[in-house]
């Protein structure tokens, strides 16, 4: 699946992945990887009803 990524005003095409991981242990919480064409990558997490962003050592936190 293809997503959009904004950031600043520019944006980027990303392939989401939800075996980030692969064959090895997934990582705690990450349920989707947004894979930039730019070789950028942003992890998304989820912590019961809490859900999270990280790309680099960025992070953003949901409002809710």
């Amino acid at each position: 699946m293809e997503a959009l990524v904004s950031s600043d005003g520019a944006q980027i095409r990303a392939m989401t992945a939800y075996s980030y991981s692969g064959n090895s242990k997934s990582i705690n919480g990450v349920v989707m990887a947004l894979l930039g064409q730019d070789g950028s990558e942003v992890l998304v997490y989820r912590d019961g009803n809490s859900t999270r962003l990280e790309q680099g050592e960025i992070r953003y936190n949901s409002c809710t």
